[in-house]
């Protein structure tokens, strides 16, 4: 089950991601340490992060305070690298899965009236390439990008899980 919910038919305002000053960045897609914050025009803003315990790797949905940033932890306003997003009203969600035991999507795919998405994964930068991880999140801005990642425990790509 997922317990991710997001306002459907809201409005982008902006886009925050919660950082520790080592990531890395390509052409589409971000490396985030801790959260991505999406800021709606009437709903509450939505914390996305990452979860990884002993049975249980994904992303997880804490309103802003419900979490305790480390002091290191940098909140930037990122809204000007999704600016085509912003002022578009949220559509659909979609999430994709592992088969491991967890219940956890290692990646949501936001898809925006415009036609425009933005995917949220877990993972990081290697070279530039996407890697998976669970305590670091990429945030991907092409189909093309999200389509060519995944991991060897996943049901499809970040884009979303195959259908069968």
């Amino acid at each position: 089950m997922t317990d991710l919910i997001l306002p459907l038919d809201d409005v982008l305002s902006s886009v925050d991601s919660e950082l520790l000053g080592w990531e890395e960045a390509t052409a589409h897609i971000d490396e985030v340490a801790m959260a991505v914050t999406l800021h709606w025009r009437t709903s509450p803003s939505t914390r996305i992060h990452w979860n990884s315990d002993a049975w249980n790797e994904g992303l997880v949905q804490g309103g802003p305070g419900e979490a305790d940033p480390s002091p290191k932890v940098t909140i930037t306003d990122v809204s000007e690298r999704w600016r085509d997003l912003s002022g578009k009203r949220l559509t659909a969600c979609t999430f994709s899965h592992s088969t491991r035991p967890s219940d956890l999507p290692w990646a949501m795919n936001l898809q925006f009236a415009s036609g425009a998405n933005l995917v949220i994964a877990l993972g990081e930068l290697l070279d530039g390439q996407p890697s998976y991880m669970p305590d670091t999140l990429l945030v991907i801005g092409t189909r093309e990008a999200a389509e060519s990642y995944s991991h060897p425990a996943a049901l499809g790509t970040a884009w979303g899980d195959r259908r069968e």
